[in-house]
C-alpha cells in the first residue's frame, strides 16, 4: 500500500518545498542571462607605449645614480686603501717609524673609505626611494585609467561583469581559476585607450 505524500510530509513542508522551485528556476534564468567578459589588464599595461617609455626613463634615472661623483670617489679611495694595505703587508723589513707611518695612512684611508661608502649608500637609498615612488605613482595612474576604460567598454558592450584575467589575489594566486570560453574584450579596451599593446590578440568580444 502506497502512503499518500500528504500523509508522509506535512502540508506546510510540501508547500515550502514546491514553492522553492519557481525561485530556483528564476535564479537559473538570471544566471544564464548574466554576461561576463574578461580583460587582460597586465598585458595592456605592459604593452602601452606610455608604459614602455616610462620604464625606460626610470631605468635611466636609476642608472644615473651610479654615475654620481660620490661613488667614483669611494672607488678611488678603495684602490688607494688596497695599495696601502699591500704596503703594510710587506712592511716587515721596515723600521718602526716607517711602519708606523704606513699604519697611520692605512687607518686614515680606511676611515675615509667608510665615510664615502656611507655617504653614497645614503644618497642611493634616498634617490631610489624617490624614483620608485614616482614609478608606483605612474603605474597606479595608468592602471586606474585602464580599469575605467575597461568598465566603460564593458558597459557599452552590454556586459554585467568584467573580470581581470591576469589579476592576482593577496596570496599571489590567480584571481580567476577557470572560465569556459569567456568573451575577451582586451583588444576593445586597447583600441579605446589609443595605445598599442603587444600580444593582445583576443577572441570575439561579443556578449555570449
Amino acid at each position: 500500500m502506497v502512503t499518500p505524500m500528504s500523509a508522509r510530509f506535512p502540508a506546510r513542508l510540501l508547500a515550502a518545498f514546491f514553492g522553492l522551485i519557481p525561485l530556483l528556476n528564476a535564479t537559473g534564468a538570471i544566471a544564464e542571462e548574466t554576461k561576463v567578459a574578461v580583460v587582460r589588464v597586465s598585458a595592456i599595461y605592459q604593452g602601452l607605449d606610455s608604459t614602455q617609455s616610462s620604464q625606460a626613463a626610470f631605468k635611466a634615472e636609476r642608472d644615473a645614480i651610479y654615475q654620481d661623483p660620490r661613488l667614483a670617489a669611494y672607488q678611488t679611495v678603495l684602490k688607494e686603501l688596497e695599495t696601502v694595505r699591500n704596503q703594510l703587508a710587506n712592511a716587515k723589513g721596515l723600521d718602526a717609524e716607517a711602519r708606523g707611518r704606513i699604519e697611520r695612512e692605512h687607518a686614515v684611508k680606511r676611515q675615509e673609505a667608510l665615510t664615502l661608502q656611507r655617504e653614497f649608500e645614503n644618497f642611493r637609498t634616498a634617490q631610489l626611494k624617490q624614483v620608485n615612488a614616482r614609478m608606483v605613482e605612474r603605474m597606479e595612474s595608468s592602471l586606474a585609467r585602464i580599469h575605467e576604460v575597461a568598465r566603460r567598454v564593458g558597459e557599452q558592450m552590454g556586459y554585467d561583469w568584467v573580470i581581470d584575467a591576469t589579476g592576482k589575489t593577496n596570496t599571489g594566486l590567480p584571481f580567476m581559476l577557470y572560465a569556459k570560453e569567456p568573451a575577451d574584450i582586451t583588444d576593445a579596451v586597447v583600441a579605446e585607450l589609443g595605445g598599442a599593446a603587444a600580444g593582445t590578440t583576443t577572441a570575439s568580444g561579443n556578449p555570449r
